[in-house]
């Protein structure tokens, strides 16, 4: 029979094997929450990465699709719906002819609202025309929301979001509270473009040369058949006829 061998250990030898087995017990749970935290610190990191590169994608994406809106609103067939309205709210007449506008800004606020464009771009290319077409319009929206509440919403929203963030960065901006003579005042300004495109066809055309009219030629004659190939200087009411032949 084999015998067991007993090991006895007197009570300074138990309390320094408690205090090994204690250390090595602390040992191991400071080896793993340092090993905790950096996981986490590395997790952070990469979020922290992961959202820099999100931010930087979206303000690219931000900044494209201000863009491709700025070109549809500068080209040559909004402009001339920017007249239409701009004229329609002049008179307060035929206010369905700003629609297009209305329409264009609905769309801006949905991309603003929905988070694809950014709502400070859109204030810095946009918030003159927003401010413009929805405080000159606010009473045909508002008769058009009444019968059908969800018409032109979008564009409520961004008109609201427009005018937070140019308080924030202007609490005494004169934009907030332009009375209605300058808003005309802006208004006849949109109309005028309709003769910056006249002026911007005929010299592309080549159709009419502008220059400095004397006495003597001021008055000499153009017929409407040979305004558009003559290089006599025409004289105002000769031109009565050309927003027809330009298709305005």
């Amino acid at each position: 029979m084999t015998g067991r061998v007993f090991v006895v250990m007197n009570d300074a030898q138990l309390i320094y094997a408690s205090w090994v087995m204690a250390a090595a017990t602390v040992a191991a749970a400071l080896a793993a929450i340092a090993s905790a935290q950096y996981a986490r610190k590395a997790i952070s990191d990469q979020q922290k990465n992961f959202d820099k590169q999100l931010a930087e994608y979206r303000l690219t994406l931000s900044s494209e699709t201000v863009l491709k809106f700025q070109a549809a609103f500068d080209e040559t067939n909004f402009k001339k719906a920017r007249v239409a309205a701009a004229q329609a709210l002049l008179n307060g007449q035929d206010e369905h002819a700003a629609e297009d506008v209305f329409d264009f800004f609905d769309t801006v606020g949905l991309f603003v609202r929905m988070g694809a464009l950014n709502g400070e771009i859109a204030h810095s290319v946009f918030f003159h025309w927003i401010n413009l077409y929805w405080r000159a319009g606010k009473h045909h929206i508002g008769s058009k929301q009444a019968d059908t509440a969800a018409v032109w919403k979008d564009f409520e929203f961004l008109y609201s979001r427009m005018c937070e963030i140019e308080k924030r960065k202007d609490p005494n901006s004169e934009d907030l509270k332009t009375p209605d003579s300058r808003l005309r005042q802006q208004l006849k300004e949109e109309f005028d473009l309709g003769f910056q495109l006249m002026t911007t066809t005929l010299r592309s055309g080549g159709l009419v040369h502008l220059c400095r009219a004397t006495a003597e030629t001021a008055g000499c004659p153009i017929f409407e058949s040979d305004n558009f190939y003559g290089t006599r200087i025409p004289t105002l009411r000769q031109f009565c006829h050309l927003p027809r032949e330009l298709g305005y």
